[in-house]
């Protein structure tokens, strides 16, 4: 079922199948291939559930560039303290691209050393709202504190933030009349 061309039966197949590592070689083929994202997001899903069966593979996947980010996320998830994990995730952090999802990663994996290459990139006057509200986070998320003010009265994402707030707080007294 794991190679069947119907999305509906083959989801249903990856749900079945679980974090099983006896599913791992079909859905490798599968984020290798050209299945449907909603697919790949299935199959990572359950690769996360089993990241420390998952990680050689998906290191080996990084390494061939298939499908990068969704290996950063299977290896986010691996509990078995791994140094080659740690530095993939921290290197992907200081590339720079994609700087909330890649915090996101270093907080999802729990390793407090990354503490200190967080708290110097939130300091920094570089980064945008939606990157300080997730830096904050995976800093929290470490055991580490950020407690200086920002202003991001100029944000863009700020402004939005805000109008959103807005929104909920007038939905919110709406249906208290």
């Amino acid at each position: 079922l794991l190679e069947c061309k119907d999305e509906q039966l083959l989801m249903l197949a990856v749900n079945l199948a679980g974090a099983n590592p006896i599913a791992f070689d079909a859905y490798f083929a599968l984020l290798k291939g050209e299945a449907d994202r909603e697919i790949k997001d299935a199959v990572v899903d359950q690769l996360k559930v089993n990241a420390d069966a998952a990680k050689a593979r998906a290191l080996a996947f990084l390494n061939e560039g298939i499908e990068k980010e969704l290996m950063l996320e299977v290896l986010s998830r691996v509990r078995e303290r791994d140094e080659t994990v740690y530095e993939v995730l921290l290197n992907a952090f200081r590339e720079g691209e994609d700087l909330p999802m890649h915090a996101s990663y270093l907080a999802a994996y729990g390793d407090s050393r990354a503490l200190p290459v967080l708290l110097e990139r939130i300091a920094g006057e570089d980064i945008n709202f939606l990157e300080f509200r997730e830096l904050k986070y995976a800093i929290e998320a470490l055991g580490g504190e950020y407690t200086e003010e920002r202003d991001f009265s100029d944000d863009p994402y700020y402004a939005e933030f805000l109008s959103e707030q807005q929104f909920i707080q007038e939905s919110l007294q709406e249906k208290k009349h």
